[in-house]
């Protein structure tokens, strides 16, 4: 899945872009939402809240550890008024498939 960035507007999700491509890696995700947020958050209105929605799956041979969200991410997101939400979704091989809309 890809990262989801939504405008958050009259409390509902408007759909605004998508970062990582298809990946459902954690560490790809937040590596690309960090250069996405140096590159263009910038562009993101500050009158709105902002949610970057990531969603992953756990890692076949993960025994701990993770990407870490540095500073520099964190403060690019309170810059542009966004918040990060993780959504951890059940293991599947990487040859499944996990059909969903994200877009709304």
């Amino acid at each position: 899945m890809p990262v989801i960035l939504r405008r958050i507007q009259h409390q509902k999700f408007k759909y605004h872009t998508e970062i990582a491509g298809d990946s459902w890696d954690l560490r790809t995700q937040i590596e690309a939402l960090e250069v996405w947020m140096i590159n263009h958050g910038s562009t993101l209105d500050t009158q709105y809240e902002w949610v970057a929605d990531v969603g992953f799956t756990t890692r076949m041979d993960a025994t701990g550890g993770g990407p870490p969200i540095t500073k520099r991410l964190m403060s690019e997101c309170i810059k542009a008024n966004l918040e990060i939400y993780l959504s951890e979704y059940g293991s599947h091989s990487p040859t499944s498939t996990l059909k969903t809309d994200f877009s709304s």
